[in-house]
This record gives C-alpha cells, structure tokens and sequence, in this order.
C-alpha cells in the first residue's frame, strides 16, 4: 500500500512539473477560490475583493487559506490536494477489501489513485480534492454503521455528509438518499427518528455558515447564493454559450443596476421561474442533453490527459465497468452496492434538475469505483473475463476514433 501511495504522489509532482495544469484553472470558479482563500489568508474574511460573499460553500477556501497562510503561495496547496487525493484511496481500498480479496482492492486502490482527472482537479484552486475526501469518508463511516449497527458511526457519517454540503452543495441529493436509505432498513419508528436525527446533524453543520450569512448578507442563505444563477443557466440560457455562468445580455443590464449578489441571485430565480411558467416542457427537453453533458466520455477536455484524444479513456472503462457492476449486483443485497448507485442516481438526478456538466459528475467517482470492484468479486469470477477484456476492446476503439474527432 505504502509503494501504491508514495508512486502516485510521484506521478502528481512528475505531471505538475511537466505538464503546468494549473493553466487550466485560471477561470471562473478557480479564480474565486483564489481570490477567497487569499481574503482569508490575510485578514480571516471570507471576501470577493473585499465584499463579502456566499457565492460557493466557505470550506475549501478555508482549507486553501489555511496552507496559503502557513507556506504563503499556491504551491503549497496543489501539494497538500495532492497528497489529499493520494490518501483519498485509502478508504476505497477499506471499503473495497469488504467484497474483494486483499490483492484486487489493492488494484482498484491503485487506479483510484492513479485516475488522471483527479490529478487535473488537484492541480489548481478547485474545491474537488476536498469534496472527495469528504465524499469517502462519508461512505466509510457509513459502511461501520451496517457492518456495526452503532448509531454513533450513522452520526459521524452524517457530520461528513454537513461538511460536504459545506464544501459542494452539488452532492446534496446523493447525500440525502444515502442517508434516507441507510436509515430505512430499521423499524417504522426507527426509520424516522433515525433520519430525523441525521438531518438535524447536517444542519447543525451548516448552521454556523447559516448564521454567517444572515449577520453578513442579511437573508437567509442555506447553499449559495448561485442557486439562481444555476437554474437560470441550466434552462433559460441554456445553448446560448453552454457556459454555466453566462447570463443574457438583456438580463445582465438588469443585474447591473441590482446592489448585492443576493438580490441579483433572487432576481434570476424569478426569471427561471417564469421564464418555465411559461415553457414547461424545456424541463423535459433537455433532460437527455444534461444526462449526455452529466456523463458523456466525448466531453474533448483535458487532451493531455487523455492522450491526443476527444474521448476520455479511463473515465470511459471507469463507467462501462461500474454500469457492469450495477447489473451484476441487482440479483444480490449488497448495501454498499445498493449505497454506491443510489449516489450515482442522486447525481444524475440533480444534473437534470440544475446543470449538467462534466465536473459535476468527478463527484460520482468513488462511487463508480466501487461499483466497478464489484465486476471482479468471486460471484462475477465467471462472467467477467471474455467481457471486460470486450470493454477494454470497445473502449480502446472509441479512443482512436476520438483522435480523428478531436
């Protein structure tokens, strides 16, 4: 395990040296994670040039400013992601070793660390590391509470489920269907007052940020204020630039003359709504083109990564391999199985609600890494090997047929 931990270290130092991703991050997000995480670096003020905000959930810019604090540059927070994604595999290969034998988790630990587009988010200011570290907690803590029965290790889950909340909203629904479906498999009053017990827990985490945000903003902020701007890029300006920021021309104007990003964000909200009112089926229209946006391999991002090519190589076998494991463990009654889907589905469920987009769905990868170890447990031993080498073939195909596409 140690050799597993130390080499993918390695390979992140060996791809920041040769590669500079952090190129890709100069936009949008990364440059408010930046700009946030400086702010608070210098004076504990969660700030955008100096004017408070609540533009994204407040726990990576906190961890980021806590490292720019310490060690004064970037640097030292790529390389404290990158050693967050490097432990990250450590509770895969925990909850792995549960169905595989030793050596097979410590293969899928090892492509878990390995994965090339962790190694892309780890390499700028993107709450992502984080989020994934929380994420597989959360399932780690989860899989002691089946395997244990104690109520304290369901609560602790609970506790990383408010600390992920805190650091991607983006993961709530997945969050809150695991828990619905861990709680569920008590008693009727059990059941309740089981999920009643985790929620309060996941506000409690978020009631600081709450409160903050009501001393600050004055109003009430449970997420961000980008719940606006989401649903109105996701159905209003949909196609316009398929940018998830983009806001039309005669909506901008609007916006500028509005004073705080609450009001601003208040105001796309209502224009989302009745902009719908009028248009009820865009809903459903545009639930295929999300799903494809959400999930789709030919997304043409990260080249270097992928070799050349339009299609994602390892993402692609990532998916065809976990959508194998799905079907391979309906038959049985694996909760962690059943846990792992039910996050996947949370996630698709929200990229049809509110944006379907490609970074969205890094949020699902623990869980499609799980679901794909499950391809080789000794259940499947017979099935598996004419049709994943099948997959390796196809996959491969579509990998050379990206190169001409790109």
């Amino acid at each position: 395990m140690l050799g597993i931990l130390l080499a993918a270290l390695l390979g992140r130092l060996i791809f920041w040296v040769t590669m500079d991703p952090s190129s890709y991050h100069q936009k949008s997000d990364a440059l408010f994670y930046q700009r946030t995480s400086e702010s608070i670096a210098k004076d504990l003020t969660y700030a955008e040039n100096g004017i408070p905000t609540a533009k994204k959930p407040p726990l990576y810019p906190l961890f980021a400013g806590l490292f720019l604090y310490f060690l004064g540059d970037q640097t030292g927070v790529i390389f404290a992601q990158y050693l967050l994604g490097v432990l990250s595999s450590i509770p895969v290969f925990l909850l792995a070793r549960t169905f595989l034998e030793d050596k097979k988790a410590l293969l899928l630990m090892a492509a878990y660390a390995f994965y090339p587009k962790s190694w892309h988010w780890e390499s700028g200011f993107m709450s992502e590391p984080l989020a994934l570290w929380i994420i597989n907690l959360f399932f780690l803590h989860l899989y002691d509470y089946w395997d244990k029965g104690r109520i304290t290790n369901l609560w602790l889950a609970s506790l990383w489920a408010g600390l992920a909340l805190l650091t991607r909203s983006a993961s709530a629904v997945s969050l809150i269907l695991v828990l619905a479906y861990t709680t569920w498999q008590g008693r009727v009053t059990r059941k309740l007052v089981s999920f009643l017990s985790c929620i309060g827990i996941v506000a409690l985490v978020l009631s600081p940020w709450v409160v903050r945000n009501f001393l600050t903003l004055h109003s009430f902020v449970p997420t961000t204020t980008q719940v606006g701007l989401i649903l109105y890029s996701s159905y209003v300006s949909w196609g316009y630039d398929m940018s998830i920021v983009n806001i039309l021309p005669e909506d901008q104007a609007i916006l500028d003359q509005l004073a705080g990003e609450v009001e601003k964000d208040a105001y796309l909200l209502k224009r989302t709504i009745n902009y719908l009112a009028e248009r009820p089926l865009r809903v459903f229209a545009l639930i295929p083109m999300k799903i494809k946006d959400y999930l789709h391999p030919f997304h043409g991002r990260w080249y270097p990564l992928n070799m050349g090519s339009k299609y994602d190589l390892p993402y692609g076998i990532l998916t065809s391999f976990a959508l194998l494991g799905i079907l391979w463990t309906r038959k049985g009654a694996n909760t962690l199985a059943n846990a792992a889907f039910l996050f996947v589905l949370g996630g698709i469920a929200s990229a049809i609600v509110f944006h379907g987009e490609i970074r969205y769905g890094y949020l699902i990868t623990t869980p499609l890494f799980l679901l794909a170890g499950f391809c080789f447990t000794e259940q499947t031993r017979q099935k598996q090997k004419r049709l994943l080498l099948l997959i390796l073939f196809a996959n491969v195909a579509l990998w050379v047929v990206g190169t001409a596409l790109r």
